[in-house]
């Protein structure tokens, strides 16, 4: 069964921007989370990890973000079936390298999280384990 993705419309305010169709294809979750409010998001940008071809999109938690006042204290990207949400974040500031992959019609979702004081030896590796990655 293939995984679906239900990208939250604002990640603050989550349990009520819940799409009613899930993104089921890379494009479709790529899209989604690109279009998705105070994320800040880079242009997609074409990948292959582990041999396979998907996308890699950026996006921010906002500087400001009040996770207190978002619904159930916080800040989510998307729920799956049976999880909502099921990627939150840890504070405001935090920065989401999401590499999205089509591995035989399923799609794996690589998230690489970290902040804008993070080392960049850290961010580095980070990186090199995302690139690394292999499906079995």
């Amino acid at each position: 069964m293939d995984e679906e993705f239900y990208v939250y419309g604002d990640p603050c305010h989550w349990s009520s921007t819940r799409p009613d169709t899930p993104a089921t294809t890379v494009d479709e979750l790529v899209a989604a989370l690109a279009k998705q409010q105070s994320r800040d998001p880079s242009a997609p940008q074409d990948i292959t990890v582990g041999g396979y071809a998907g996308k890699e999109i950026t996006l921010h938690v906002p500087d400001d973000a009040a996770f207190d006042a978002c619904d159930g204290g916080d800040f989510a990207t998307f729920g799956v079936a049976g999880e909502d949400p099921a990627r939150t974040h840890q504070g405001p500031g935090q920065i989401d390298e999401m590499w999205v992959v089509d591995v035989n019609g399923r799609i794996a979702v690589l998230d690489g999280a970290y902040f804008t004081g993070t080392p960049q030896n850290a961010v580095d590796e980070l990186h090199a384990i995302l690139s690394s990655a292999t499906f079995d």
